[in-house]
């Protein structure tokens, strides 16, 4: 009687909403799904059905809004320890903090292997909630250490989990807080630039389609309307400048404690330069010919904003706040603005104008397109995470909870 081993087990992606696992994910499970059985566990949203498309998805009830609520935590790792105890996957590969923590746990319990991204450490790494931030790490680091062996039976193991960051500030604060080995963990810059972008930027290379008009007509702010993501500053800014038009690409998230509401929008009607477009897949793609500025006012706490890189590849120039450059870009490529303040950013834009009039921003543009084409294309990124996988399939065969499956399953009618 033969019994499949776990190399036939899915491989489950887990994160705290369906809109990332599209936003950021789709590429690596659509890849992935070529050669396995692949499966995303995510609350429910407006991204669910296109996720239900390329892999079978399942919920996983977890509120966002109730991040301190220890007892909703408590509910989300018991809903997430059966789902995994049910699926029996040979690989978890998990995205944003909550969610690791949280997989980390059942995924110690259950002795699966696991990844673990970290999508940037948000507002925990800095000010006066640092300290959460270090448990909580901490206690990551600890679980993702410890391995099932038996029923009752665990033991130190330090190849089960892999670390992931996608920028080098976070890997370093993990660094000192943990001091893992260096093979448990991992920079890989975020999610990858789609090829669509690539595409483009040959485009503008070989056709010289660029528009070569020296007024700024506008600036572009894409991501949720966070007032930690700068939101705000964007719109100071279209009030202080009415002759230019200011479009947000990006959604209320009613989950976050800073994010505006319909009424704050509403309150913002009497600017009449300043356009709320809601949510849009790639909106950076509609601006590459035309005289657009991105503006990155974030002190987020960012893991690779790939708004950066997109625009970057577009030629579309970017000012960007210190913060929200993650220690990946630079002001080789970027145009920084060195205060938290709209008349930085009104500096910045006035810089960039008088750049392009006398066309010297060259350099800017062709370093930032080159250190895309370099690190940052999707399919790149996707290679660096697939070898991971490969890594850690050797050791699927010691998984507790699948040994435990094999050897009932002999006793199945099916075999």
């Amino acid at each position: 009687m033969s019994i499949n081993f776990s190399n036939k087990r899915p491989i489950v992606f887990v994160a705290n909403s369906s809109w990332y696992l599209m936003h950021y994910r789709n590429g690596l499970i659509k890849e992935c799904s070529k050669r396995n059985k692949v499966i995303t566990i995510s609350p429910i949203d407006q991204s669910t059905e296109y996720l239900s498309s390329i892999s079978l998805h399942l919920s996983w009830r977890m509120q966002r809004k109730k991040d301190q609520d220890i007892f909703e935590l408590f509910l989300s790792t018991l809903r997430m320890f059966f789902l995994l105890k049910a699926i029996k996957p040979k690989l978890v590969h998990s995205h944003t903090l909550k969610a690791n923590l949280v997989v980390s746990i059942c995924c110690c319990l259950l002795g699966i292997p696991c990844m673990l991204s970290f999508s940037g450490l948000g507002k925990l790494s800095h000010g006066k909630r640092s300290y959460v931030l270090f448990f909580i790490l901490k206690f990551i680091y600890f679980t993702g250490n410890i391995n099932r062996i038996g029923l009752l039976s665990f033991k130190a193991n330090l190849k089960r989990t892999k670390f992931i960051f996608q920028n080098p500030k976070d890997k370093r604060i993990f660094e000192e807080i943990n001091k893992p080995l260096r093979n448990q963990i991992s920079l890989i810059y975020g999610s990858g630039v789609p090829d669509k972008f690539i595409r483009l930027g040959e485009e503008i290379k070989n056709n010289n389609q660029k528009n070569k008009n020296s007024n700024i007509e506008g600036c572009i702010y894409c991501g949720r309307l966070l007032k930690s993501k700068g939101i705000e500053i964007f719109i100071k800014l279209a009030e202080l400048n009415p002759s230019r038009k200011y479009l947000v690409f990006g959604g209320i998230d009613l989950s976050a404690s800073d994010s505006l509401t319909e009424d704050d929008i509403e309150k913002y009607s009497h600017i009449k330069n300043l356009y709320f477009k809601g949510f849009n897949q790639n909106p950076l793609v509609k601006f590459f010919k035309k005289p657009y500025i991105l503006i990155v006012p974030s002190v987020y706490g960012e893991g690779m904003p790939r708004a950066i890189a997109e625009a970057l590849l577009l030629e579309i120039p970017v000012i960007s706040s210190i913060e929200a450059l993650s220690e990946i870009f630079t002001n080789r490529m970027v145009k920084i603005a060195k205060k938290r303040e709209p008349n930085a950013y009104l500096n910045c834009i006035d810089s960039i104008e008088k750049e392009l009039r006398s066309n010297s921003n060259n350099d800017r543009k062709k370093n930032g397109k080159k250190f895309v084409l370099n690190n940052l294309t999707e399919s790149k990124v996707i290679d660096k995470k697939l070898n991971l996988y490969k890594k850690i399939e050797k050791y699927d065969q010691e998984i507790y909870l699948n040994r435990h499956y094999y050897t009932k399953s002999k006793f199945w009618l099916s075999n």
